[in-house]
């Protein structure tokens, strides 16, 4: 369970990274700012690959921790919920 716990801070830890490598794009997720969020990325290239690849590794690490987690508690709900995000997780980060 202690990887399971690991893998759980590499999530936090990955989408937190992720929004604070986006400072240079200040359009980043703002709706209505496509248009300006793809010339901040153009523009800022380390940064935005670099959030990408933290965003990407935090939700590997959230959907191993959620299957862990689910295995850990046990019932076929905790089992379903956990491959239910875990997959929600790996689609996102597709």
């Amino acid at each position: 369970m202690k990887s399971a716990g690991w893998c759980g801070l590499l999530g936090v830890a990955g989408n937190v990274l992720g929004i604070v490598l986006l400072g240079p794009l200040p359009s980043a997720y703002r709706p209505g700012t496509l248009a300006p969020w793809v010339s901040e990325a153009m523009a800022a290239r380390s940064a935005a690959v670099s959030s990408s690849l933290s965003f990407t590794l935090g939700l590997l690490g959230i959907a191993v921790w959620a299957i862990a987690v689910g295995r850990r508690l046990d019932t076929p709900w905790t089992r379903a919920a956990g491959t239910a995000i875990a997959i929600g997780a790996v689609l996102d980060a597709a």
